[in-house]
């Protein structure tokens, strides 16, 4: 991400993990519920107390409570003094929207300092809300805490000619690696705008729900701040309406082993380690874009082959370490290019490829050598999904397999399948070779001979009347010898 991202929220969040939480001293909660003025409530077993701030209810919550919203919330005009609601009790527990909105126009709208916290929404209409409407994270997730969301709208308003802010921010710049945060989205979860990985150790799971960072990634780093960050993503949707799907500038580890990602670019590693197992990566760009602060040696951003599915970029300078993108599954579609390296022209280091299944030929210099890319119709298979999509297609006799690398060894296609070998590995088809630049075409199975020899059942005719005339030549001997 950009260095200067979100510098405004950085310079606020450094104060977070400083601050206390003010609460009224007659706020200790009541037994009796009174629309009038309680915003919150606290469930424990059968016991339930009703507060008048839900920073006090926060405060209050016991391990296993379940605090629920019971009106929205305008911060700081309701509640948070300080401009946002702070969470900051060391407790496992429960955030039920109810339907209800948090807003706050502040820097951000919800800091979460410590505790494990998962927010829900048990309303039927699922309009639960965390929003800020001035350019700032919606949450922000500091220290040693961890938010999971299994329910709710999160949303952050940008502001004209602003660099956008990450609507869940983990992590904290004042925090050691050993305090970072901890994000987990689920199913029911929707995120408008991007989530990042803010500081060093963050850790980002995408298990479902919905990202649409809009004009910005739905998922990304912060570069030299966010090393050692681990973000994987194993489910949901993730879509980017102008850039990357998911921007890795940082040396942590990235791991696509699911969910549907959808952008202008896939993904944009300037470092770090990307892992793609699953999932489905599609790059709909068009033209040319830069995607995050990279410059020339002139000074010009970086401009990039916009409808590209994988960037690797190890030329730019202000970055730490290298990149390298490792794809061994998933389906991947690209309106431009499947890979594109910035400075990988010769010795193909930065991309290995063992699997997957393309909508475009993938350069095969980034092929491991041991794995075989095959074309079969309009799509290129590496890998052990070669291996599928071949064992499938020879059952049909239109079906023409092109080899493009590697060894490739085909049993059982039918007649009137089609394997050309484009490479230079050894490719058999029903034990008939394929020679380099050539095809085979399976032929129809040749016409056994067909004996002619009547048949009885499945003795020979000729046999049984043989046997036949010898008995009875020994019978006319029997009967001789008897006169």
């Amino acid at each position: 991400m950009k260095k200067k991202l979100l510098a405004v929220a950085t310079l606020v969040l450094a104060i977070c993990l400083s601050l206390t939480i003010s609460v009224r001293a007659e706020d200790s909660g009541a037994d009796q519920y009174e629309e009038s003025k309680h915003v919150a409530s606290v469930t424990k077993g059968e016991s339930t107390k009703y507060y008048e701030r839900l920073d006090a209810a926060l405060a209050a919550t016991e391990d296993g409570a379940e605090v629920k919203l019971l009106k929205d919330l305008s911060v700081p005009t309701d509640s948070g003094d300080n401009g946002y609601i702070l969470a900051n009790a060391d407790k496992t527990y429960t955030l039920d929207l109810n339907g209800k909105k948090i807003e706050s126009a502040g820097s951000f709208t919800m800091a979460i300092t410590k505790g494990t916290i998962t927010i829900t929404d048990s309303s039927s209409a699922k309009t639960g809300a965390i929003k800020n409407s001035k350019n700032g994270p919606a949450i922000v997730v500091c220290s040693k805490s961890s938010l999971t969301i299994k329910g709710g709208t999160y949303e952050t308003v940008l502001e004209d000619g602003k660099a956008p802010a990450a609507t869940i921010q983990v992590g904290n710049l004042s925090d050691e690696a050993k305090d970072a945060g901890t994000l987990v989205v689920e199913n029911g979860a929707t995120v408008k705008g991007s989530v990042s990985a803010f500081a060093d150790g963050s850790s980002i799971t995408v298990n479902g729900g919905t990202i649409n960072g809009g004009k910005t990634f739905a998922v990304s780093g912060n570069g030299a701040n966010s090393k050692n960050s681990t973000i994987t993503i194993n489910g949901g949707t993730l879509t980017s309406d102008e850039t990357a799907v998911i921007y890795q500038p940082q040396t942590g580890t990235l791991n696509v082993k699911g969910g549907t990602l959808t952008g202008k670019f896939g993904i944009v590693a300037r470092r770090g380690n990307v892992n793609v197992t699953g999932g489905t990566i599609t790059a709909t760009g068009t033209g040319e874009a830069a995607v995050g602060d990279a410059k020339d040696k002139e000074g010009n951003r970086i401009q990039l082959k916009s409808g590209t599915a994988f960037v690797i970029d190890n030329a730019s300078e202000g970055y730490t370490g290298d990149a390298k993108v490792i794809i061994d599954g998933g389906t991947v579609n690209a309106n431009a290019l499947i890979l594109y390296s910035l400075d990988d022209e010769e010795e193909h280091k930065d991309f290995v490829v063992t699997g997957g299944k393309f909508d475009k030929a993938v350069d095969v210099a980034y092929v491991s050598t041991d794995k075989a890319e095959v074309k079969v119709g309009d799509k290129y298979y590496i890998g052990d999904d070669a291996t599928k999509a071949i064992a499938e297609a020879i059952k049909d006799e239109k079906t023409v397999i092109e080899v493009l690398k590697g060894n490739v060894t085909i049993e059982g296609a039918v007649p009137g399948v089609t394997v050309q070998n484009l490479g230079n590995g050894n490719v058999t088809v029903n034990g008939m070779k394929v020679t380099a630049d050539d095809e085979v075409v399976v032929p129809e199975p040749e016409e056994e001979e067909q004996d002619d020899t009547p048949k009885m059942g499945t003795v020979n005719v000729f046999a049984v009347a043989g046997a036949i005339l010898v008995v009875s030549a020994l019978g006319v001997l029997v009967l001789n010898k008897r006169k």
